[in-house]
């Protein structure tokens, strides 16, 4: 049963107030809407912050589709901008994440880019940037990223409006960096939504080549959609389907994989610092899954290259899985030390701890990352 009223009312209230007919106590105690504790709890500036408490606190909406569908579409970008929003706090001893631009080069060149970002006040400055400022540089580790000081917002720069650029954290750009499918090539994306990385793929291989993408769940397949649409991105394929029941034999001409499974999100800049809290029940049921749609990827018949990405810190759900999977598929090896100039690796435990990445959000200033890449041996 829905409780639309609940959330109407509680906007209306905080309309009165901001136009001064009286005060959020008063009011709510005025209303006819019975439940008063839980009116007062919902107080909040507005219907869209009121919905985007329960979104943030992934809580289950008791309102109804008409009401919570258009905040939901959102969901990554808002939880994204939760995380920034706590770590601007003081009280917060955690260096602020640098803000990440991707270039979309589908649309327009590293060149124009930087120039038009010069056109519009922005000062190009090489190595350090400052805290605050109107200025960027270009990363030293990936292609057609560049970085701003943290908290600049983008939201309604033109580029980032006609989907030239792609608010896009480092830490989810490295997979494909990792993978380097080369122009013209093939590609599948076995867990798209929201799309950050398809488009991303899809800006590497190039219009001479193609990417299959696949998202199993309708809401997020939608903001999947959208994704694509606003970023041209005319030679991606989108699935709603569940990955795992596709037929490999069916899709020859893929040769390159891209494996973003669900995982527990220990890597998020919020979560960061409760990383001891998750039930280990719960970490190995993630880790068979995603032994599970890795494993799916290499069955596919032409397939060279799989990498493999989480934005966990656990080692279930990160050297473990590479563990299994090796063990599991003798045809695949890790490539050896991707991404040479990134300076962080895998846990020294185990041996193949130099040839997977990891990304640490205190040191990094992005969120915790985990990447592994798989090529089939000659």
């Amino acid at each position: 049963m829905t409780n639309d009223g609940l959330y109407y009312e509680a906007a209306s209230i905080v309309d009165s107030v901001r136009n001064g007919k009286g005060r959020i106590k008063t009011l709510c105690y005025g209303s006819r809407y019975r439940n008063k504790k839980a009116l007062f709890a919902l107080i909040r500036p507005g219907l869209a912050i009121v919905l985007a408490h329960d979104l943030v606190n992934d809580r289950v909406p008791e309102c109804s589709a008409k009401l919570w569908e258009p905040i939901s579409r959102h969901k990554t970008r808002i939880k994204a901008e939760y995380v920034l929003s706590k770590l601007r706090s003081p009280q917060e001893n955690v260096p602020r994440p640098m803000r990440y631009v991707r270039i979309n080069t589908l649309a327009l060149s590293t060149a124009e880019c930087i120039q038009k970002f010069k056109d519009e006040g922005y000062e190009y400055l090489d190595g350090c940037l400052p805290e605050s400022g109107r200025c960027f540089s270009l990363d030293e580790h990936i292609g057609g990223l560049l970085v701003f000081p943290p908290g600049t917002d983008l939201t309604k720069n033109e580029m980032y409006c006609k989907g030239q650029i792609v608010l896009q954290d480092k830490a989810s750009c490295i997979p494909v960096a990792v993978l380097q499918p080369p122009a013209g090539a093939s590609v599948l994306d076995a867990c798209a939504a929201p799309g950050n990385k398809t488009t991303q793929l899809a800006a590497a291989v190039g219009s001479s080549g193609s990417v299959c993408a696949f998202e199993r769940d309708p809401k997020r397949f939608k903001i999947l959609a959208e994704t694509i649409r606003k970023h041209e991105c005319t030679h991606v394929t989108i699935a709603n389907m569940d990955f795992l029941k596709t037929n490999p034999a069916d899709y020859p001409q893929i040769e390159y994989g891209l494996v973003d499974p669900s995982c527990s999100g220990s890597g998020m800049l919020e979560d960061f610092e409760n990383t001891d809290t998750y039930d280990s029940d719960r970490l190995q049921s993630l880790s068979n899954f995603q032994c599970m749609i890795l494993r799916h990827a290499m069955q596919f018949p032409n397939m060279k290259r799989v990498v493999y990405s989480t934005c966990s810190v656990h080692k279930e759900e990160n050297e473990e899985v590479v563990r299994q999977v090796l063990e599991a598929e003798p045809a695949f090896q890790l490539v050896p030390y991707p991404l040479p100039l990134w300076p962080r690796r895998g846990f020294p435990e185990y041996s193949f701890g130099n040839d997977v990445i990891r990304a640490d959000p205190k040191a990094d200033r992005m969120n915790g990352f985990f990447v592994a890449c798989f090529e089939k041996i000659e």
